[in-house]
């Protein structure tokens, strides 16, 4: 605790993003190795993918209630429970592929192709970020990576936003690589049980784009 109080007490950020990022950082170092119950015999959720999701749940219902509601707080939908959330999962295609494009055989070629996989994960990364400004939503609306995949959690309320978004990258990322690369992405429902254990699924009706 007293480690965990000295490197958060050390966060220094000039904007409210910076330092929010940061704070996730810190709280990932020192609980993503403890479970986030300890009551059961496989401890296979984190703390730390215990509270980011749950911060991305409570940005996707502030971000609904901002979308439907003059109102900051709208509290008969909230009583109500009517807050609809999706899984967005984020693509970045033919990313092996550009990456093999023109590689030798030998030693060289690992350098090359580990230049090449570091770059474009940045790039990956830049694009994410900005469309989480863009929809108002911050880092812990990610809740899974895989590679060059990213998952998050997104409010109903705001996907007809993200679509327009996404086309916008998807056309600028086209153009700056020559149609090499481009983006999908697919929304899923996400589903709550009656005894409030979270549980998701992707559908058969998933859309992909």
């Amino acid at each position: 605790i007293k480690e965990f109080e000295k490197d958060f007490g050390a966060i220094k950020a000039s904007t409210k993003k910076e330092f929010f990022n940061k704070v996730l950082e810190v709280v990932g170092n020192y609980t993503r190795c403890v479970p986030s119950a300890c009551n059961v015999k496989v401890h296979d959720i984190s703390l730390y993918q215990h509270l980011s999701t749950t911060s991305a749940i409570a940005t996707a219902i502030y971000n609904d209630i901002c979308a439907y509601s003059d109102d900051l707080i709208n509290i008969s939908a909230a009583k109500e429970n009517k807050h609809e959330f999706s899984i967005l999962t984020l693509r970045l295609d033919n990313a092996v592929e550009y990456l093999m494009t023109n590689v030798k055989t030998g030693l060289d070629s690992i350098e090359l192709i580990d230049a090449k996989n570091s770059s474009l994960t940045k790039e990956f990364d830049k694009i994410v970020d900005r469309m989480l400004d863009k929809m108002n939503l911050t880092s812990a609306s990610k809740i899974i990576d895989f590679g060059y995949e990213r998952n998050f959690i997104v409010p109903n309320g705001t996907i007809e936003e993200l679509k327009t978004v996404l086309a916008e990258l998807n056309e600028e990322l086209i153009q700056k690589y020559h149609m090499e690369l481009s983006l999908s992405y697919a929304l899923s429902e996400l589903t709550f049980t009656s005894d409030s254990v979270m549980k998701s699924f992707y559908s058969n009706k998933a859309l992909d784009y």
